[in-house]
């Protein structure tokens, strides 16, 4: 035994190196030659740009660190994915050739992400894109490409997300339903048309399809075609007119869609244009080409760019890339329209019904309430469960026979109509502290008594916005992706206030203390207008107004409701409570200043809540900034529409959970 610890003594060093060798990783493989040289073609082709400037024959492409500007993933020592997103807000210089460029980056045969943003790119899309077979991902967004998409992109079988935004594609869209695995099409905000793409809305997965800003002109057909997956559509700021096919019109909950800037004759006219600015859609277009890399004339692939603009061009560029999506509908709203009344948002009655089940999920039935069930509810308005009182009346926590908890709001009114009552039953929203029922006493026959309505809320239990935001012990729950899920909640909520009945509802109070939130964290608008005709003859006196007064009522009433909306996002990102103008006219410069000053990149961390460091993106961040910033212009016409607001949002969520997708990663 002695002998056999000796001999173990002496032989533990050999022992242990044979453990740590076994025990250390083997390092990544590198590339083939092949492939790190045309990286390395790359990089020139592309005129050494910062994010690639330490790239050198001996680098480990396969081992480098990704960023959210750069990653390069590489399997059995292939790329499969090369994600490079710069800052040019101008083309590269006259030597680049696409041509040339894409055909050294189809020797990455197995590539399957392929994401090239902001890097200045200019020329055709060459068909031999089509060489990439493997390709699920393609991006190019907010370069300079321009022409019509190569027919030959049909045939990547394995497509599943085609993103082409910020680019000065014409044409029409191909004919692309061979891509049966597409997902996502982003088309925005380039010279498409005049086609209307009807083909792309039948692809049987695709859930996301982006058209807006665009040349697409005409009508839609009424016949088209849409995949039940489809639950993002933006058509808006285009040249169309008519009305909206059901297939696109459609009531679905999961479907977000936007309209606006067209001269469409459905849902709501103070988003479209009259007619004759569709007329002349092609006088309209106003996107600029950009300038050449030089001022002679070439010929590339055949094509010659034609009117080249000055100067003026590389200002408009910069504008485009950084502002496009939040300022996408301002000059529609400066379009001088005739007058006219806000439409029914309803094509018919039966398509009524059908929101209200949707929205009232996990909602008991509406139902109309008899005086003593209330009066038993609330302990007869015992002053212990008096709640409040404001504008709306006087509100009451109560508890019904089942054992469920409700809020009860009690308003004396001169004379209860019909008006009154219709609205009710469609005040049903996930993000609403919704209406369950009511009560009207109508005392017509007491002419020295006031009639009174009794309306039955849901109740929540949870606290509101303000105290979670507020409470130390709570506001640590609220880092940035469960803010901006909060802002969206309520952003939707209010869009149900504004669009989803009939007539909208606006001049809501939009408070952060009105913000309700369940034991989920998911918000719901309270304190918002129920519309009162509190006087008789009312409805008659209203009939009277001109149509123009009653419009400038309504478009007023909506920009304070969105100024509101503009404080509470505030609020969610600086974290201080704001109780005057001037802390609002501070806290504004700060963020402003925090985008302004490039050169400091903390400039902006400092104006946030320091809850939030390390919680966002900062692509994330800076939408969400954008916004509130518009929000709050001291000029109602320069804030933007809640259809918009909601979009850039849902567009800052998007960014933030691919940060946290890559971060679990």
């Amino acid at each position: 035994m002695k002998n056999f610890l000796f001999s173990l003594y002496f032989l533990f060093p050999f022992i242990f190196t044979i453990i740590l060798m076994l025990l250390t990783p083997i390092p990544c493989a590198q590339l083939t030659t092949p492939e790190t040289k045309v990286l390395l073609q790359i990089q020139t082709l592309l005129e050494y740009p910062q994010l690639l400037h330490k790239w050198k024959n001996l680098t480990n492409f396969c081992n480098l660190s990704p960023s959210p500007s750069f990653t390069i993933v590489c399997t059995k020592n292939h790329v499969t994915e090369l994600t490079i997103i710069g800052n040019k807000t101008k083309p590269v210089s006259a030597r680049f050739s696409t041509d040339s460029f894409f055909t050294v980056l189809t020797k990455l045969s197995n590539m399957k992400v392929l994401s090239l943003v902001s890097l200045g790119l200019w020329g055709p899309l060459p068909s031999k894109i089509s060489r990439l077979k493997s390709l699920e991902v393609f991006n190019i967004t907010s370069n300079f490409i321009y022409g019509e998409i190569p027919v030959s992109v049909s045939s990547l079988k394995n497509l599943k997300s085609l993103v082409l935004a910020d680019n000065f594609f014409n044409g029409n869209v191909p004919n692309l339903t061979r891509l049966a695995s597409l997902e996502e099409i982003n088309l925005r905000n380039n010279r498409f048309g005049p086609e209307f793409p009807s083909s792309l809305f039948s692809l049987p997965l695709l859930h996301s399809l982006n058209l807006a800003a665009n040349q697409l002109t005409g009508t839609i057909s009424a016949n088209i075609s849409c995949s039940p997956s489809l639950r993002f559509l933006d058509i808006s700021h285009n040249f169309l007119q008519g009305k909206l096919p059901w297939c696109i019109d459609s009531m679905s909950l999961n479907r977000t869609m936007f309209y606006s800037g067209n001269c469409l004759s459905t849902r709501n006219l103070s988003d479209q244009h009259p007619s004759s600015y569709c007329k002349k859609s092609s006088v309209l277009n106003v996107k600029p080409r950009f300038e050449r890399p030089n001022k002679s004339k070439m010929r590339l692939g055949g094509v010659v760019l034609i009117g080249i603009i000055g100067g003026f061009v590389g200002a408009a560029v910069v504008l485009i890339l950084l502002f496009l999506f939040i300022l996408r509908k301002f000059n529609a709203e400066k379009a001088s329209v005739t007058a006219y009344s806000r439409p029914n948002i309803h094509a018919s009655k039966r398509n009524v019904p059908q929101l209200v089940r949707i929205a009232s999920n996990g909602l008991p039935p509406y139902r109309i309430f008899r005086i003593k069930e209330i009066e038993d509810a609330t302990d007869n308005f015992d002053s212990s469960n008096l709640l409040g009182e404001g504008s709306q009346g006087q509100q009451y926590k109560g508890r019904l026979k089942d054992g469920s908890m409700v809020m009860v709001n009690q308003k004396s009114l001169s004379k209860i109509i019909d008006q009154n009552l219709k609205v009710l039953p469609y005040l049903r929203h996930r993000h609403l502290v919704s209406v369950i029922g009511h009560c009207a006493i109508n005392n017509e026959d007491h002419p020295k008594m006031k009639s009174t309505m009794f309306i039955v809320f849901e109740h929540i239990s949870n606290m509101s916005l303000r105290i979670h935001l507020t409470d130390s012990r709570k506001n640590e729950m609220l880092k940035w992706q469960q803010r901006m899920a909060i802002i969206i909640g309520v952003a939707k909520g209010i869009k149900f206030l504004h669009t989803g009945v009939t007539p909208g509802i606006f001049g809501n109070n939009i408070k952060i203390e009105n913000i309700m939130l369940d034991n989920n964290l998911n918000p719901k608008v309270s304190g918002y207008s129920i519309p009162f005709s509190c006087k008789k003859g009312s409805e008659r006196k209203l009939k009277q107004k001109s149509a123009h007064n009653h419009i400038s009522s309504i478009n007023s009433a909506e920009k304070e409701d969105i100024y509101q909306f503009g404080l509470i996002l505030l609020e969610l990102i600086t974290g201080k409570v704001v109780t005057s103008s001037m802390e609002v006219e501070v806290l504004k410069y700060e963020l402003e200043r925090g985008l302004c000053e490039v050169a400091s990149p903390n400039a902006l961390r400092s104006a946030i809540d320091p809850l939030l460091h390390g919680t966002y993106a900062h692509e994330s961040l800076k939408t969400a900034v954008l916004i509130t910033i518009i929000c709050l212009s001291k000029v109602p016409g320069d804030r933007p529409s809640i259809e918009d607001i909601l979009w850039n949002l849902q567009y800052s969520m998007q960014v933030q959970e691919g940060r946290s997708s890559k971060a679990s990663t």
